[in-house]
């Protein structure tokens, strides 16, 4: 206001000596709001953008919020932004070697589940985004919805719409239950290895399924919903980056682990797979370079990155050093602690050892036969 009375001319009022209830009477309070949301709104807008490491594709649509009594006033800035890959969503396909263990027949299951979850995310991926850009522009789509829900909008089928974001929600809860699934299953054989508390790796006596694992695994992913409630900004970030350098590490073990394994059990050993790795030994070779790829890769996905402390680490690399420093407190722990004070995994040593001398007795058998 004193800006815009500075020098405005108003009979019986000298230049910046008009009060304001008369320059509101005269003029109207909009003069005002507008003025200031000149003067505040864009350096508010990249602060936000700065704050969140966005990079805007074209200028934003800006609306003014509805005004609340004893609120500050509100503006909401909507932009294109360049697209993310997010890892997260292309994973979870090796959730099928760790049910492996408790499955009944993993010659015939483990490949079939691996074509059939391959095929699936092709499909799922690939053709519903041609046919979702068939409908809707890219930069219509948001994260506040499903660009499908918002697709079928488009096409004016809201019922199918409605249907759709229940599948959504059916489909979120199923990849919790996969995690719960599979982080509980890790635990349990982090413990049976020696590496965690014996009881750990205790199971139902009825169902044989390691029921304190599950259980601790679910408290955890309740103290994470708390800490996202509490901390939304923070929480995000370390949860999120947590899980794409996981999924990448774990592929990368994965990739790694397998040669060491063969070269360990021998020739005689790898001959006897019913179901060998196709184009071996290329294919962990080429999945140890794609995986270092896309860790490499963080750094040079864009935007303005990710405030780290007094650092901003580039792109999205704080998934690789949020990754790195999570997976040192693990070693050091390994190292220091576990390594000395547990002893149980030498138990389930030795009973490895005697299954493998029984299959490769039973294997003989069968040669012999």
């Amino acid at each position: 206001f004193r800006k815009m009375v500075r020098n405005l001319k108003m009979p019986g009022f000298r230049p910046g000596k008009v009060p304001r209830k008369i320059f509101e009477s005269t003029y109207g309070t909009a003069q005002i709001v507008e003025r200031a949301l000149d003067d505040i709104v864009p350096a508010k807008y990249a602060a936000a953008v700065e704050e969140h490491g966005l990079e805007p594709l074209d200028r934003p649509k800006m609306e003014l919020l509805p005004e609340e009594e004893g609120q500050p006033l509100r503006v909401k800035a909507v932009v294109a932004i360049r697209p993310a890959i997010e890892l997260a969503a292309y994973t979870g396909i090796e959730m099928i070697s760790v049910a492996a263990e408790e499955c009944a027949n993993p010659d015939r299951d483990v490949p079939r589940s691996i074509f059939l979850s391959t095929g699936g995310v092709l499909a799922i991926f690939l053709l519903g985004l041609v046919a979702l850009l068939a409908v809707l522009h890219w930069t219509s789509a948001t994260t506040s919805s499903s660009p499908f829900v918002d697709a079928l909008r488009v096409l004016h089928l809201g019922a199918f719409a409605s249907i759709l974001n229940w599948i959504v929600i059916i489909a979120s809860v199923s990849a919790v239950d996969g995690g719960l699934y599979t982080a509980s299953r890790m635990l349990f054989a982090q413990s049976r290895e020696g590496n965690f508390p014996r009881i750990f790796a205790t199971t139902n006596p009825t169902r044989r399924t390691p029921t304190v694992a599950t259980v601790v695994t679910a408290a955890c992913a309740f103290v994470g919903a708390l800490l996202a409630f509490y901390f939304p900004s923070s929480a995000y970030v370390f949860v999120a980056s947590l899980s794409a350098f996981g999924f990448l590490f774990a592929w990368l073990m994965i990739s790694l682990s397998q040669p060491i394994l063969r070269m360990r059990l021998g020739r005689a050993f790898t001959d006897k797979l019913r179901w060998k790795t196709p184009l071996y030994p290329l294919t962990p070779i080429f999945a140890v370079v794609m995986v270092l790829v896309a860790l490499g890769g963080q750094f040079f996905t864009g935007g303005a990155g990710t405030k780290l402390g007094p650092i901003r680490v580039p792109g999205g690399g704080i998934a690789v050093v949020v990754g790195v420093i999570w997976t040192l407190l693990w070693s050091a722990y390994y190292l220091l602690y576990a390594k000395r004070h547990f002893a149980h995994g030498d138990e389930w040593r030795l009973q490895e050892q005697e299954l493998h001398r029984q299959f490769e007795a039973d294997r003989a058998a069968e040669v012999a036969e």
